[in-house]
């Protein structure tokens, strides 16, 4: 047992105490009904951590590992999950507002009925999401370097051998890298051309690896 801190991201503290783990240091502060706005858990090892209930914002959880972590009926505002491992994690029915999902590895989270509003996404993890299974989607965008793509709907994901393609809006992402395209340019009967010109963009990106 050691003492813990736990900050903001402008290095304020707002819990401090003897704990085995940061993950018992936080449980125990939320018990305790300690506000954990603004909190810096950048970088930090989450894994397995009960946030159910929880209302976060303003919060830091750059790059931690918040592997199979209980986020349900939780309600998150701004806060930055960039490059964090989501894997296995639990968000069912949590609220989520305005927050930075870029580069995070989602592989196995579950997301039913969570609500997910003006939230970014980057990488192509970011389909590992079942976004059928979620309550709303308001005002997502896909990522790619400094481009922006509109994600207001559950991307369609195709498979041509060992290749997956995720189709937008307006917009097939293979091998992480988006192609726009504009519907006026698609034939009504365009089921079969665009099949043809998702297998060519495949082609392509097989020929420049």
């Amino acid at each position: 047992m050691h003492t813990i801190e736990l900050i903001t991201v402008d290095g304020k503290t707002i819990y401090r105490g003897q704990h085995h783990s940061v993950n018992e240091a936080i449980e125990n502060a939320i018990k305790a009904n300690i506000p954990l706005d603004g909190i810096n858990l950048s970088f930090a090892d989450l894994h397995h951590i009960n946030l159910d209930g929880v209302s976060i914002k303003n919060a830091s959880f750059q790059s931690a590992n918040l592997c199979g972590a209980n986020m349900s009926e939780a309600n998150f505002y701004n806060c930055d999950f960039s490059s964090a491992n989501l894997e296995d994690a639990c968000l069912c029915y949590s609220n989520f507002s305005q927050c930075n999902f870029k580069l995070c590895e989602f592989k196995e989270a579950d997301i039913s009925m969570a609500s997910l509003k003006n939230c970014a996404f980057e990488g192509f993890s970011a389909f590992d999401l079942r976004f059928h299974s979620a309550f709303e989607m308001q005002g997502l965008t896909y990522h790619h370097f400094t481009k922006q793509y509109p994600l207001t709907s559950p991307p369609t994901l195709i498979q041509s051998g060992d290749k997956i393609v995720a189709l937008l809006e307006n917009t097939m992402v293979c091998k992480g890298i988006p192609h726009t395209f504009e519907y006026a340019s698609i034939p009504e009967k365009a089921h079969e051309p665009l099949v043809r010109v998702i297998q060519s963009i495949i082609d392509l990106e097989n020929q420049n690896m």
